[in-house]
């Protein structure tokens, strides 16, 4: 994939060559059916968009607003300021990376921002893997599987994880309280495949360590991957300031992977509370490799 200076179009015409070429692609892999939901975050809806069968081009994630967040307006932000957030963050970490390969967590190349009269698409590139939520409901559940459950477990998506952790088979590993909490969703539709969230996770964390008697979900060098990153950017006077579990992700090859810069912000003082919040994240995870 080309390097970040060669996709920023320099000139006017160059832009409008860019947007009208992404637009078209986005527009076809729509109309073949090249497209999937992941979800609604706080900042747009995100879609996966594969290549076609044969191309060498890595899919593409497409988050799409047509209105700016609440998040976004209470922050004083815009679209435009996100867009460019990510790009500082991508670069301060890929050049970095240039010299310490594997002592960073790698952040999702820009490619391309389009605006419309009706909507804003930011596209980036694609990261495989399981975000770090994903990846403690697994650690959780494959606990006494066996090869065959294990093998399906791994293969499931978050929405499927937090079924079958809801279920009555799994839901007495949980403490009384967060059963009661699990049974009330359930009963209503609309809450059901959010049964457990980011709220439960230093529970599935302490309950997984507890059945693999204080094995890690992380290992040291993933934490320090993670701790060096966060370190850098706010060495730069980038927070990322929406640090959760959601977005981490862990890629196939075991190296970490941080996204959704929604919501970063220009933080330049080593007391701020974005910084705090980002460390705050950061002490948590450390607990998950000891």
């Amino acid at each position: 994939m080309p390097g970040l200076e060669q996709m920023i179009p320099r000139t006017k015409k160059e832009k409008q060559e860019q947007q009208a070429s992404f637009a078209q692609k986005i527009e076809l892999a729509f109309a073949e059916g090249r497209s999937r939901s992941v979800g609604t975050g706080s900042t747009g809806d995100v879609r996966i968009i594969s290549s076609k069968a044969n191309e060498t081009e890595m899919p593409w994630v497409v988050k799409t607003r047509t209105d700016e967040p609440p998040s976004h307006a209470k922050a004083g932000r815009t679209f435009t300021t996100e867009w460019k957030m990510h790009q500082k963050a991508y670069a301060i970490i890929a050049e970095a990376a240039e010299d310490h390969p594997g002592m960073y967590a790698t952040i999702p190349q820009p490619i391309a921002t389009l605006e419309s009269s009706t909507a804003h698409h930011m596209i980036l590139e694609y990261v495989g893997g399981k975000t770090l939520f994903e990846q403690a409901l697994q650690y959780l559940l494959i606990e006494g599987a066996d090869e065959e459950d294990t093998e399906k477990i791994r293969k499931m998506n978050q929405k499927e994880l937090v079924a079958l952790a809801a279920s009555p088979a799994n839901i007495g590993i949980f403490d009384i309280i967060t059963q009661i909490n699990i049974r009330w969703a359930l009963k209503q539709p609309s809450l059901a495949a959010t049964a457990i969230t980011e709220q439960n996770f230093e529970e599935i964390i302490e309950k997984a360590q507890s059945r693999y008697n204080g094995a890690p979900l992380l290992s040291a060098a993933q934490c320090r991957q993670l701790e060096s990153t966060i370190d850098l950017l706010h060495k730069h006077g980038i927070a990322h300031a929406d640090f959760h579990p959601s977005n981490i992700m862990i890629r196939d090859d075991g190296s970490m992977a941080i996204i959704d810069f929604g919501l970063s912000k220009t933080a330049s003082s080593p007391n701020s509370k974005l910084r705090k919040e980002d460390l705050d994240y950061l002490k948590t995870y450390k607990k998950l490799s000891l």
